[in-house]
């Protein structure tokens, strides 16, 4: 019963570091994610269940190296929002798939992405067909913002 106790304060300490640290990070961390974003919440997902579940991990090290990659997190945001030349290397940057209702094989190729995959992002946007859109990327974030034409 001991034991039970020990993981469930554990993983409670744990909890609240992860959230904690997310609170910290700002909103932007839990809305578009970037793929540095992912992986920062992979990393304390990772840290917190491995020293929720081994007693033999200190659970200030736990703590420790989970401030320390909420620590590199901000870091990256700020290079990123004062470096405008990183910028790209660290959180990617928009590929165009779509200019003026045609379709860029080669940029959907880049972004490993079928055909068949851009017309459900599409239709998830409620456009039917490319030729309806005046601009489509693919954002960072794994999402497709785009520009219907206008009609006339």
């Amino acid at each position: 019963m001991n034991h039970i106790l020990t993981l469930a304060m554990r993983a409670l300490v744990m909890f609240a570091t992860v959230f904690l640290a997310i609170r910290l990070l700002g909103k932007r961390i839990m809305a578009n994610l970037t793929p540095m974003d992912r992986v920062s919440n992979i990393t304390y997902g990772t840290i917190a269940g491995s020293v929720a579940v081994n007693p033999s991990t200190p659970l200030f090290d736990g703590i420790v190296a989970i401030a320390g990659f909420a620590v590199i997190a901000w870091l990256v945001g700020l290079v990123s929002v004062h470096i405008p030349a990183v910028r790209p290397l660290l959180l990617g940057k928009a590929r165009p798939l779509i200019v003026d209702g045609k379709v860029d094989a080669h940029a959907l190729q880049k972004a490993q992405l079928s055909s068949e995959e851009l017309e459900m992002r599409l239709r998830e946007l409620k456009v039917s067909n490319p030729k309806q859109v005046q601009f489509a990327q693919l954002e960072p974030d794994g999402k497709l913002g785009l520009i219907p034409k206008k009609n006339g």
